[in-house]
Order: structure tokens, then sequence, then C-alpha cells
């Protein structure tokens, strides 16, 4: 039998580079966050996109992190839990001062990884009478 979940770990945070569409280069990385609050009202930014400002922790390397985020209104109205983990884009695009968090409405569990599971084995073996089969 299988001796599941020894200990959860967090997968460690790997960015990735991209092009944006408008052909800036970026570093982009995924996380579980967990929200823990959110405006109640939604904003309007400087290209007239409706966001609203958030508040979540999520996992940095073994270090817990609470810090702001967005999340769009589009997402924002599928529903979401305060308290509830949800898919966040880090981005960091080149040249900005400092990374931005963007929170998306896809729920979101703990990452599996195969540090949480023991897949040895025992051998059962078992005769199966299939004379009446």
């Amino acid at each position: 039998m299988f001796n599941f979940l020894k200990q959860i770990k967090m997968p460690k945070i790997q960015f990735k580079d991209i092009v944006l569409p408008d052909g800036s280069n970026a570093k982009e990385a995924q996380v579980t966050a967990q929200l823990l609050d959110i405006a109640d009202d939604a904003r309007e930014n400087v290209k007239g996109t409706m966001y609203r400002p958030c508040t979540v922790k999520f996992d940095n390397n073994g270090t817990p992190v609470t810090t702001g985020a967005i999340m769009y209104e589009a997402n924002f109205q599928y529903g979401v839990s305060k308290g509830s983990h949800y898919l966040a884009t880090i981005s960091k695009r080149a040249g900005a001062d400092r990374p931005s968090i963007q929170l998306s409405h896809l729920e979101q569990s703990v990452g599996l990884t195969d540090d949480m599971f023991d897949y040895s084995t025992e051998d059962v073996s078992a005769e199966a009478d299939l004379s009446k089969a």
C-alpha cells in the first residue's frame, strides 16, 4: 500500500522568460495564493480595465508572504471567497521597479510533488479461485 502525504512541501517558484503582446520582455511564474481580502468596489486602470485591489498570501520557497495584488473585475464576477486559494501570476516586466501579482478566479489546491508521497510498495499476492468464473 502507498503511504501518502509524508509531508506537504510547496513547490519552488520557477520563473520563465516571456514576450508580452507589446513586444517587451518579462519574467513570469504561477503560484497558489490564498485570498485574504478584496476591495468592495472596482477601480479602473489607465487602459480602462476594471480591477479590484486585494491582499493575498502565498509560499515563497518556504517563506510565507502576504502582499497586495489585483484581480480583474471579469475574474471577480465568476465569484470568489476570502480564505480560498486561487491561481496567481507573478510578473516582472523588464525595467519595472517591482513585480506585480494578478489573482485569477481559478481555485487551486496545494500542488502535488513527488516529495509528498512514499511510492514504495508491498508485495501482495493472492490466489484467485477461477473455477467458478
